[in-house]
């Protein structure tokens, strides 16, 4: 699509050019000798300079049409018999082309056929395809749809704007039949036309019976309607149009392209016949009978490849021609360069030779350039550039923990992501130049799909390495991706080994292979290529889900780590004994002491002081009365902080007999 495109696009521009300037130079002789007519026609004497002259006219402006026109045809078909004009003057037989020249200035001159018309409007319809073809570009095609939206807006303002005048028009024929510009309808609308464009005359007004000043008022009406009304309102409609196609441009530029796919889609049956640019489908054109003959498919796409070749190969003669005369201008330069590069690798071994011939003239002029080192650090302080070390810099730059959102963020960037996922959107007729972005190569979307594949697995290292807060171990992860390649290096040795191998035997030693011939180099190249992509794929997936922090971990000794979990274990048990501990003590202080020693009641001290209980009746009381009387008594010897030290030794006791028990 887009090669014919570009072709049919310059053909179109080339020949519209070429075309312009013979119809031009036709146009302007054809003036010229009728002139020349004119002149040998009114005047008397001898006429034989002006017939010179008008031959030489005759027969440059002959060449121009025929070269612009290609209108041999059409002069073949012309009569051989002198034109009327040359019969008058001089002797001799004219040329066809003389012939045509003078027959269309004749018939320009009795108005007959206007040839300079039909020359004119030839070329507009011409370069209307070229600005068509424009459509197609992300800058002008745009462009080209917004005014295209505007002609529409014109058209429809256009019909109110020819009635408001068509009004103006009936009424003032009406009112000032007197005048000569109202005698005629399409005077009288050229008139108020002329008016609304800005050239106006109230001076025809003067002479008007009823009244010079009604005929302006009515004129400065139609002004303030027209110019003031109309002319701002179809400025607004305009400006809203294109304010609005305006924010759509790349949709304007997408639908463009969508429109034109079916035209330059190519069909491998009828492809050639139908998408031909010119002028090579002027030839391909008869063969489009045979095709509607023919039913059979193969046949039609062997017709039609045929065709392809036939309609391409201009295309293909002057890419030859260019690729040798590129060739041809870059082969001493090719030459020189190649020699050089040979002399440098030659020499490149022998630098211990080359030493031991031209050291000494080296040393020699050396020694200038220590001179003057000497002489400018004598006096100076500036002796650390003669040092032959470089000190130790502390950099601000060398962070051992990145934020992993600043890590991811320039990866983005560095992989392209956000390019990549556009272009999968939009396709590859998307322009892949984004955000003034160096990323200019149109690839396909498997391409795009693996390096986003790519980065996914460099995020999920990122992640591995990155700890509680978000911070990500720039050294760790520098490791990582150093074993990474430092296996991808031995995978690829190892191929290179096995291909010299392959090469050299013939022979594949695998484990889980047979032994086999392989004599095509196809079927090496593909076992070669499949045999890397498995074991990169492998340690891809290795790269992208291993823990670095168990590599660390798994790196310590045995004991050590043996020791660390007991220990972990062991603390934990301690802490469990700990809280068990406390909860029951502390369940025990408030389900039995603090609820004992909220019941007592003053009431109950002095009744058991004044009435003591008997020996005899101690079996009849309850436990719950015993609790009772044993709580009364601790009541009797509180003293605030002791009796709880007291009463938590006797819960211990009790606690430890059972537990003895």
């Amino acid at each position: 699509m887009q090669v014919r495109y570009f072709i049919e696009a310059a053909f179109f521009i080339a020949l519209s050019c070429f075309f312009q300037y013979y119809i031009s130079a036709f146009n302007s002789l054809i003036h010229k000798i009728h002139e020349e007519i004119q002149l040998i026609t009114h005047q008397e004497g001898n006429h034989e300079e002006y017939l010179k002259e008008l031959d030489s006219l005759l027969l440059e402006a002959g060449e121009d049409i025929y070269t612009a026109m290609y209108v041999s045809i059409l002069i073949a078909s012309i009569n051989e018999q002198r034109s009327r004009l040359q019969n008058d003057f001089g002797e001799g037989h004219l040329t066809t082309h003389e012939i045509f020249i003078l027959n269309v200035i004749e018939d320009i001159s009795d108005g007959s056929f206007r040839f300079d018309i039909l020359l004119a409007i030839h070329t507009g319809f011409l370069w209307l395809k070229v600005m068509l073809l424009l459509k197609l570009t992300r800058m002008f095609g745009p462009l080209i749809k917004i005014v295209e939206s505007m002609l529409v807006d014109i058209g429809q303002f256009a019909v109110v704007w020819i009635i408001n005048l068509v009004f103006f028009a009936c009424v003032g024929m009406l009112l000032f039949g007197e005048i000569e510009v109202y005698d005629h309808f399409q005077d009288t609308i050229i008139m108020f036309i002329e008016s609304a464009l800005g050239d106006w005359n109230l001076h025809i007004y003067d002479d008007l019976k009823i009244g010079p000043y009604f005929g302006k008022i009515y004129h400065l009406v139609f002004l303030i309607f027209n110019m003031v009304l109309m002319l701002n309102l179809m400025i607004a409609i305009l400006s809203t149009t294109f304010s609005i196609l305006q924010e759509k441009k790349l949709a304007l530029y997408y639908d463009g392209v969508i429109e034109a796919i079916p035209q330059y889609k190519y069909d491998k049956t009828y492809g050639s016949m139908i998408c031909a640019f010119p002028p090579m489908n002027l030839i391909i054109f008869p063969f489009n009978i045979f095709g509607k003959m023919i039913k059979d498919k193969i046949i039609l796409r062997k017709l039609d490849d045929f065709l392809m070749k036939i309609a391409y190969l201009p295309v293909l003669i002057l890419s030859l021609t260019l690729f040798v005369i590129g060739n041809l201008i870059a082969l001493p330069f090719a030459y020189l360069f190649t020699v050089s590069l040979k002399f440098k690798h030659a020499f490149q071994t022998n630098n211990a030779l080359h030493f031991l011939i031209f050291g000494l003239i080296y040393l020699t002029f050396s020694q200038i350039t220590d001179i003057f080192i000497f002489f400018r650090h004598s006096f100076s302080n500036n002796y650390e550039k003669l040092q032959p070390f470089n000190r130790p810099v502390i950099s601000r730059d060398g962070k051992t923990h990145v934020r992993m959102k600043d890590i991811m963020t320039r990866l983005r960037e560095m992989t392209n992501i956000n390019e990549n996922i556009q272009l999968i959107v939009y396709g590859p007729l998307m322009k892949s130049k984004i955000n003034d972005s160096e990323y200019e190569h149109i690839v396909r979307k498997d391409n795009f799909l693996k390096n986003i594949q790519g980065f996914n697995s460099l995020k999920l290292v990122v992640g591995n390495c990155c700890n509680e807060q978000n911070m990500v171990d720039v050294k760790l992860v520098n490791i990582h991706v150093k074993e990474m390649e430092i296996k991808m290096r031995i995978i690829v040795s190892n191929l290179k080994k096995e291909a010299n191998l392959i090469i050299k035997n013939q022979t594949i030693f695998r484990q889980n292979l047979k032994i086999g011939q392989i004599k095509d180099k196809l079927q090496v190249s593909k076992y070669l290529i499949t045999e890397y992509q498995r074991q990169k794929k492998n340690i891809s997936t290795e790269f992208a889900f291993v823990n670095p922090k168990r590599i660390i971990e798994s790196i310590q000794p045995q004991q050590d780590r043996d020791n660390k979990e007991n220990s972990q274990v062991l603390k934990s048990i301690l802490n469990m004994v700990q809280d068990i501990k406390d909860q029951h003590l502390a369940q025990r202080k408030r389900s039995k002491v603090r609820i004992a020693v909220t019941n007592l009641m003053p009431l109950n001290k002095t009744a058991t002081d004044n009435f003591p209980i008997r020996s005899e009746d101690q079996g009849a009381l309850t436990t719950h009365e015993q609790r009772r009387h044993k709580t009364t008594k601790l009541e009797d010897n509180f003293d605030g902080d002791s009796f709880w030290d007291d009463l938590e030794n006797i819960e211990e006791n009790k606690l430890n007999d059972s537990v003895d028990f």
